[in-house]
């Protein structure tokens, strides 16, 4: 996997790998969708996420988040390889396809650990 460019080009390098380090710490917000896709294991499209999130923030206690916010969750967890596309699409409400997006299966691309337990804590 390739490392997106997350400081200057005029800085020093230490400074990407510092970028990278903060970049990447797992949010309650990523905690929240792992959790969910642990639940869901048939797997969610973005726009399944996006509005069973709205459903079931306020009950699971889970982060407040914008409406589209859970699909960027899963974007940033799909490329840690926590999610992966399980090669099905579903329809939306506009009929176009979407990607059913489900938890990767544990390997040693993962870049990542996470402790499914402590998610709900």
């Amino acid at each position: 996997m390739t490392t997106p460019i997350l400081a200057r080009p005029t800085d020093p390098g230490t400074s990407d790998a510092a970028a990278e380090k903060q970049a990447w710490k797992l949010t309650a917000s990523h905690h929240a969708i792992l959790a969910i896709f642990q639940e869901k294991k048939a797997g969610l499209t973005d726009t399944e996420l996006n509005k069973f999130y709205k459903r079931i923030w306020v009950k699971r206690e889970f982060p407040q988040l914008a409406f589209d916010t859970p699909r960027r969750r899963r974007s940033d967890l799909a490329g840690r390889k926590f999610l992966a596309d399980c090669g099905k699409k579903r329809r939306n409400d506009n009929g176009e396809p979407e990607v059913v997006w489900i938890l990767a299966t544990p390997s040693d691309d993962a870049q990542l650990a996470f402790d499914f337990d402590s998610a709900a804590a």
